[in-house]
């Protein structure tokens, strides 16, 4: 199977940009959300294996979003123009990243996320 990842930071970013003191990371349906990592650095990961919790993973490509990040998770209706603002302020739609599950493990709130050597 696949998960996504993405960073605390990234959502941080996407929320100043937009205006906003938080967001809501349901929008983006992500499988972690990791802190530690600068916005976007998560794009840094693709190729290398993490260690998240007792589970091993391959980080395979960035996550391209479309139209349904705009959605409220709550109401189901299009309430913010995320899609569009992350190409006017990043200069691009992909948050996050995909990855592949080389192991099967658990993984519980606050478990260390590391580079793996395996």
């Amino acid at each position: 199977g696949h998960i996504s990842i993405i960073s605390q930071s990234t959502f941080d970013a996407i929320a100043q940009a937009v205006g906003l003191e938080t967001l809501d990371p349901r929008r983006f349906r992500p499988n972690f959300v990791i802190d530690g990592l600068s916005a976007w650095e998560e794009f840094q990961l693709v190729g290398h294996r993490l260690q998240l919790g007792s589970v091993l993973v391959e980080v395979t490509a960035p996550i391209g979003r479309c139209f349904n990040i705009n959605v409220n998770p709550d109401t189901g209706e299009a309430d913010l123009p995320l899609l569009d603002a992350l190409s006017q302020h990043f200069g691009q739609t992909r948050t996050g990243v995909i990855a592949k599950v080389l192991t099967s493990g658990t993984v519980t709130i606050h478990d260390d996320v590391s580079l793996s050597e395996a």
